[in-house]
C-alpha cells in the first residue's frame, strides 16, 4: 500500500490528528466504494487511501480520473441511502488539503 503513495505524500509533516499509516487504511478504499450509492460526488470513483484521523472516522484519499485531486471522506460505516452521504470535502490538491484542512485540524486537536 505504501507502493501507492506519491512522495509528496510520503514527505507531507503529518501531525495529530492525522496519521498516514498505509497498514490502517488498507480497507477504507472498499468501505468508501460499499458507502457511495448513485449520485454520489465519488460513486464509482478510483481512489487510493493516503491519510486518517485518529480521533474520527475521517479518511483522505486522492481520487483518479476525478475533477479534484484529493477528498476528505468521512466514513459512516453504514449502507447509505442518501447520496449526501457519506460527508466528503473536495481539495484540488494536496497543498490545499494541507493549508485548507490539515493545519485547521491539528490546531483544533491541540487546543
Amino acid at each position: 500500500m505504501s507502493d501507492d503513495l506519491l512522495p509528496e505524500e510520503l514527505s507531507v509533516s503529518w501531525g495529530k490528528p492525522w496519521i498516514c499509516d498505509p497498514k490502517s487504511l488498507q480497507s477504507t478504499g472498499e468501505e468508501l466504494q460499499r458507502e457511495c450509492i448513485h449520485g454520489h460526488v465519488l460513486h464509482g470513483v478510483k481512489v487510493i487511501p493516503v491519510a486518517y484521523r485518529c480521533d474520527c472516522d475521517d479518511v483522505l484519499f486522492r481520487l483518479q480520473k476525478h475533477g479534484s485531486r484529493y477528498a476528505v471522506v468521512h466514513l459512516t460505516y453504514n449502507m447509505e441511502t442518501n447520496p449526501r452521504w457519506p460527508e466528503t470535502e473536495l481539495f484540488a490538491s494536496l497543498d490545499m488539503f494541507v493549508a485548507t484542512r490539515m493545519k485547521i485540524d491539528i490546531e483544533d486537536y491541540n487546543l
